[in-house]
């Protein structure tokens, strides 16, 4: 793979572990709409976004090991400016990973699926941020790796490319006019990566570790790995959207529950080191869209939802402040209300972040407060009626829905 001069010029570590760079101003006025909402049902609209420039930030490798923390590293996160696909509110971008001394250790494409914007209040300024479900492939960078390098198993067992899923934050600062960003990207162990018969790249590489990227990770504002179940609660705010070439009409949410049903390790499956978070989860939009999880383990991996804690960022000196960062996946019937054809019932494996507290946050369906933020987006999608189309995991798949919600 062949990145952008910008991508391949060489780092000053050192600088970057001090200090994050920002983007150029955005050309948006904060506290803009998206555009996304309608009276019509399904309908029409024109979406608003502002110009979403490169990141080059400080953040950090981090490996699990049976759901336990097993190492730890300095990372330089590096992505061009994302560019929009054919789907409304999809962009991509070219994303590479070096380690300390600026040698790059991952390079790959990062798909960015927007689902919601909204504000945020620091102790010295007002934010907008316009928040991403992100999916990526890598691959090894060019030249040799160094021990510790931290990339997954598969890759270095010849596997073309590894998938990995989270969220991408963009917030501009309305006082400045500069953009910070956070990043998480999580690729999970051979059970949800590489099972035999629904993976792309079946096999056993990795079966008890996982992988996660993270940023920003700063001196004033350091991520800290941690474990923290998810609680239950009613489903708030945002709602539900179908996507295509055509932007339609977020469908809002009626209402909805999360129901924490255990925490645990699935990487072995053990009620030790409980990483993750079993929970159920059902929305319903005003305009007729259904979102429900499905139990479909042990054939799948998904008892419901898993939601895996990743750590917290622990100050206020930079975005996004005291905030727990996680990410969730799951199988989940949808009732899709906006096809041209009449509902259409399909069946979705959803990949997202997860966010806690943080800035109070604050937007057009809710008011200020420190909930909980799922934001999702279907990556493997099968319509009742047509051909299973496999692999199921392992790689980037067609977006069909987003998801965004409260509790």
């Amino acid at each position: 793979m062949r990145l952008p001069e910008s991508l391949r010029s060489p780092l000053v570590a050192a600088a970057a572990a001090t200090a994050i760079a920002i983007a150029s101003p955005a050309q948006a006025q904060c506290f803009g709409p998206d555009g996304l909402t309608s009276p019509a049902c399904c309908g029409p609209v024109a979406l608003n976004l502002p110009d979403l420039g490169p990141i080059s930030m400080p953040g950090q490798g981090d490996v699990w090991d049976s759901c336990s923390l097993a190492d730890q590293a300095f990372r330089i996160i590096e992505t061009s400016p994302p560019n929009p696909t054919d789907i409304c509110g999809q962009f991509e971008a070219d994303i590479r990973i070096f380690n300390s001394s600026g040698d790059p250790l991952m390079e790959g494409r990062l798909i960015l699926d927007y689902t919601r914007t909204f504000d945020e209040q620091t102790s010295v300024s007002e934010l907008q941020v316009w928040r991403f479900a992100a999916k990526a492939e890598f691959e090894l960078a060019g030249g040799s790796l160094t021990p510790g390098a931290q990339v997954p198993n598969s890759l270095l067992s010849g596997v073309p490319a590894a998938f990995y899923y989270g969220y991408v934050d963009y917030a501009l600062d309305c006082g400045t006019g500069a953009m910070e960003n956070s990043l998480v990207l999580y690729h999970g162990c051979d059970l949800f990566q590489h099972m035999p018969t629904f993976s792309a790249f079946p096999g056993v590489f990795d079966p008890e570790t996982s992988y996660a990227i993270v940023g920003p990770d700063t001196i004033s504002n350091p991520f800290f790995p941690s474990l923290a179940p998810l609680n239950s609660g009613d489903l708030v705010a945002e709602g539900i959207r179908s996507v295509g070439p055509v932007c339609l009409a977020e469908d809002a949410l009626a209402q909805g529950t999360y129901e924490r049903i255990i925490d645990a390790c699935m990487c072995p499956l053990s009620l030790a080191n409980p990483q993750m978070t079993l929970g159920r989860f059902q929305a319903t939009g005003f305009c007729g869209n259904t979102l429900r999880s499905l139990d479909v383990f042990p054939t799948l991996p998904y008892l419901h939802t898993v939601t895996t804690a990743l750590g917290r960022w622990s100050t206020d000196a930079n975005y996004p402040g005291p905030e727990s960062a996680g990410v969730l996946e799951g199988i989940f019937q949808h009732v899709d209300a906006c096809t041209t054809s009449g509902s259409e019932i399909s069946f979705d494996i959803n990949y997202g972040g997860v966010t806690r507290g943080g800035y109070p946050a604050f937007g057009a369906s809710f008011t200020p407060n420190n909930s909980t933020f799922i934001d999702m987006a279907s990556n493997f999608s099968w319509v009742l009626g047509t051909p299973l189309p496999l692999p199921l995991v392992g790689e980037i798949k067609t977006t069909r829905h987003v998801t965004a919600v409260n509790f």
